[in-house]
Parts: structure tokens; C-alpha cells; sequence
């Protein structure tokens, strides 16, 4: 991360896309478009902006594939150490990125039942607006 906050704000806004121009004015410079420039040329940006650059490379260079195979290799790890419940848990998040496992939830019925009779004034006033 760079020292300079605009710097830095500048360099992530390049990152997403944005132009010089746009960048330099988020950043919470006024516009000018020499400046951006120059500073679009810095060192230190251009040495940041190829990082952030890498990381967002790396992001999605995860898939499902991958993590499958990441968390296979950590069962299999754990298995081999002894740590059995590393190694269920692993297996369980496989299921789950594979949509095998669904989380516990819960069902409420909403529905109510009115009656003839009421039994309370809110019954009362349910049962003078039910439709017939």
C-alpha cells in the first residue's frame, strides 16, 4: 500500500478501470488532466498498480475446480496427521461448494386459523374482516 492516500486511492482506481482523469478527481484532486498524467507515470504507481493488478489475477484464478482440490489435499493432509475432525470438516465443505449440503432451516407456518368464536378483540376484528 502506498504511503500517500490519494496516491493510493489513485492507483485502485486505476486498477478497476477507471481512466487517469477519473482516477486523479476520485482520488479528491481537482481535475487536471497533465498532472494525472504525470502522475499515471509515476514509478511508485505504476509499481503498485501492477500488484493490485497480480492480486486481482490471482482472484480469479480461484474456481470451484481449484478449491475443490485445495480442500481435498487438506483432507487428505489431516487424515495423514490424525486430525479425523480436520478432515470431516473438509469433506463437509466440498459437499457444501457443491451444493451436496444444505444448512439447517427453518420452516414457520404463518398461516392462522380464524375462528367463529372469538376469543380476543383482535380475534374479534380478524374475524369481522375475513373474507367470507
Amino acid at each position: 500500500m502506498l504511503s500517500n492516500a490519494k496516491w493510493e486511492m489513485f492507483a485502485q482506481g486505476l486498477s478497476k478501470g477507471e481512466t487517469a482523469d477519473q482516477a486523479y478527481i476520485n482520488a479528491g484532486y481537482k481535475p487536471n488532466r497533465g498532472n494525472a498524467t504525470r502522475l499515471k507515470a509515476n514509478e511508485s504507481i505504476q509499481a503498485r498498480l501492477a500488484e493490485l493488478q497480480e492480486r486481482g489475477q490471482r482472484m480469479t484464478d480461484i474456481t470451484k475446480e481449484r478449491l475443490t482440490d485445495m480442500l481435498l489435499q487438506d483432507r487428505d493432509d489431516a487424515r495423514e496427521n490424525g486430525q479425523y475432525s480436520a478432515a470431516i470438516s473438509a469433506v463437509e465443505k466440498v459437499g457444501k461448494l457443491h451444493g451436496l449440503f444444505v444448512d439447517k432451516s427453518e420452516n414457520v407456518n404463518t398461516n392462522y386459523v380464524i375462528s367463529d368464536e372469538p376469543e380476543s378483540d383482535t380475534d374479534e376484528w380478524l374475524t369481522s374482516y375475513a373474507p367470507n
